[in-house]
């Protein structure tokens, strides 16, 4: 009985495996431990002033990706499984994107040309170089729906990891 049990459980262990579990927990894991850590070190390096621009600017990203893939990926995952037309959804999904990229980008100069957002330089500096990186995240973030619906969990751990690693590193240098 208990050769049996264990059997079982290496069963169960090497099924999460072969899909990809542990990888993207690592990952995930990973990613969420480095945004901890990333964000107790610049608590301690920066004053409060900058402090409070890096959180601005943490915060334009991740609202401008928000803006640029609303609930395409997921409306992509879902129909193009249920129809099996995962790479037609994926393609036509990325063509909103494409448009939708322009337009926010275009608003976002626009609104700061005529309003003027912020007064500091340094700001507006960092978030012209936000809104473009938040581009690249939201794209991201396409490419990790479409690797969730077509189940390679392995490659979307790779790719979690990666986005996850490069963004400690460009924030924190």
């Amino acid at each position: 009985m208990p050769s049996t049990l264990i059997s079982i459980a290496n069963d169960k262990f090497k099924s999460l495996y072969e899909k990809g579990f542990f990888h993207l927990f690592f990952a995930l894991g990973f990613g969420q431990a480095l945004s901890f850590v990333q964000r107790i070190l610049l608590g301690r390096w920066l004053s409060l002033e900058d402090y409070g621009r890096y959180a601005l600017i943490i915060e334009t990203i991740i609202f401008v990706s928000v803006l640029l893939t609303l609930a395409f990926p997921t409306a992509m995952a879902r129909f193009g499984l249920k129809r099996n037309q995962l790479e037609t959804y994926l393609s036509g999904t990325l063509r909103i994107f494409l448009f939708l990229s322009v337009v926010v980008i275009a608003g976002f100069y626009l609104l700061q040309l005529t309003v003027g957002l912020f007064k500091d330089q340094l700001v507006i500096q960092w978030l012209n170089v936000a809104v473009l990186l938040s581009v690249a995240l939201a794209f991201v973030n396409y490419i990790i729906y479409y690797l969730t619906a077509s189940k390679r969990s392995q490659e979307r751990a790779r790719v979690v990891f990666s986005q996850r690693f490069m963004l400690f590193i460009g924030v924190v240098t």
